[in-house]
C-alpha cells in the first residue's frame, strides 16, 4: 500500500496543533518557572545572587520545596500570545527577563522583542487563582519572540546559566502560581519592596504596627488629623505596602 507522506506530515502537524495551548490566566498571579518532572520540580529560573539590577544572569538553581524571592516573576501579555516576564524582586517592576548573547539577563525594559516570549504548553490552566503554590501549566516550552530560540537548562547544575537553543530540543517547564506572596511560603524573606502589608506608627518612640491592604498604581498622600498631628500616609505604587508618619 503506497502511503501518501503528505498526509502524514498533515496529521503530525494537527496533532501538535491540538495537544498545545498558551496559558491565558497570568494576570494577578505570581509565577515560579521549574524543570518540567518530579525529581526536578525544585530546580527554578532563579536570578543571579538575587540582584536587581540590569546584566544579571537568570541561572537554574534548586532551593527547596518553597520558591526563593528571587526566583518569583510577574508575567504580563503585551500583544496576544506575547508576554514579558518581570522580576518581583525589582522594587520598580521595570526590570524584565531578555535573550542576550545565548543566554537570559535582567534587563531595564525596553519594549524589544528580545525580551519576550511565548509559551507553548501541554496542559494549560489546571489551577488559577490559587492562595498556594499550584502547578498552573505543564511541560511547556517558553520561546523568545526575537531570534525564536528556546529556554534551555538540559546541562543543569547551581548556578548554571539558562542558554538558549532550538526548541524542538530544549527543557520543558511547569509554571506555578499563586495570587499573592503575602500567602506564600518562600524560602527566604520578602525585599523590601514586597514587604507585607503595614502602617508604621510614631509618637515619641512609641510605635506600633497593624496590618492594611493597599493596592495602588501611583503615589498617594493623604492628611487627615490624628490628636492634633497631621498623619501623612503613603501608598507606595505597585507594591503592598502602608507607611504612616507623624508630622
Amino acid at each position: 500500500m503506497q502511503v501518501n507522506h503528505n498526509i502524514i506530515l498533515l496529521l503530525s502537524f494537527l496533532t501538535v496543533s491540538i495537544f498545545a495551548c498558551t496559558p491565558n490566566n497570568f494576570d494577578g498571579n505570581y509565577i515560579a518557572i521549574s524543570l518540567t518532572g518530579t525529581s526536578t520540580k525544585n530546580w527554578r529560573a532563579n536570578i543571579g545572587g538575587g540582584l536587581a539590577q540590569p546584566d544579571v544572569q537568570v541561572i537554574i538553581f534548586n532551593s527547596g520545596d518553597h520558591p526563593d524571592n528571587n526566583e518569583i516573576f510577574t508575567i504580563a501579555q503585551s500583544t496576544p500570545g506575547i508576554f514579558e516576564i518581570f522580576a518581583y524582586i525589582d522594587f520598580y517592576q521595570s526590570l524584565v527577563v531578555g535573550q542576550a548573547h545565548g543566554t537570559f539577563t535582567l534587563q531595564n525594559r525596553t519594549d524589544s522583542n528580545a525580551q519576550k516570549f511565548s509559551f507553548d504548553c501541554d496542559t494549560c490552566n489546571i489551577k488559577a487563582n490559587s492562595q498556594n503554590w499550584k502547578l498552573y501549566h505543564t511541560s511547556c516550552g517558553i520561546k523568545n519572540v526575537d531570534n525564536g530560540l528556546c529556554m534551555d537548562a538540559t546541562d543543569y547544575y547551581s548556578g548554571a546559566n539558562i542558554n538558549q537553543t532550538y526548541c524542538t530540543s530544549a527543557s520543558k517547564w511547569d509554571l506555578w502560581g499563586i495570587t499573592s506572596t503575602n500567602n506564600a511560603n518562600v524560602a527566604n524573606s520578602k525585599p523590601n519592596s514586597k514587604i507585607t502589608s503595614g502602617v508604621q506608627l510614631s509618637i515619641g518612640g512609641l510605635v506600633g504596627i497593624f496590618v492594611g491592604i493597599c493596592a495602588c498604581t501611583a503615589l498617594i498622600t493623604l492628611l487627615v488629623g490624628c490628636g492634633g498631628y497631621d498623619v501623612t500616609i503613603f501608598c507606595q505604587p505597585k507594591i503592598d505596602l502602608w507607611y504612616i508618619r507623624f508630622i
